[in-house]
């Protein structure tokens, strides 16, 4: 179990599991769509970064299925360079498509939870398989 403002992944190219927290969440509502930002922001350039966005309809959270192909984002990036990136670019461009599940949303509590797997671009824009995404974050 995650716990709260955290993430995980596995690189299955490398054989490598990141792990992580958010320290910046933002939900924004407009008249077409919800947009939701989790992420660990960065002060300096050469540090992690982290980010998972999701375009929900313009009512609020959704769970269900989200794919990078469709306005929807996971990205890992150090030091300035994308480790394991996928979002529409990414998808246009190579291929890249990464499934997003959001398994459950607690209006309450504002807690978001869920998975992702599937392919990213690395720094080289080489496809690379990730499985195992977990996430569950507080939105502020």
């Amino acid at each position: 179990m995650l716990p709260d403002n955290a993430w995980q992944y596995t690189d299955v190219s490398i054989g490598k599991t990141f792990t992580g927290s958010f320290n910046f969440t933002q939900y924004l509502t407009t008249p077409v769509s919800t947009l939701v930002l989790l992420c660990k922001q960065v002060t300096n350039p050469a540090d992690t970064s982290f980010e998972i966005s999701f375009t929900f309809p313009p009512d609020g959270i959704k769970t269900g299925s989200f794919t990078t192909d469709d306005g929807n984002a996971v990205s890992y990036s150090h030091n300035g360079i994308c480790v394991n990136c996928a979002w529409k670019v990414a998808y246009n461009l190579n291929g890249a498509i990464t499934n997003i599940i959001v398994t459950d949303y607690d209006v309450t509590t504002k807690t978001i939870k869920g998975t992702f797997s599937g392919t990213t671009i690395n720094g080289q824009n080489a496809l690379v398989p990730i499985k195992n995404g977990r996430f569950k974050a507080v939105i502020e």
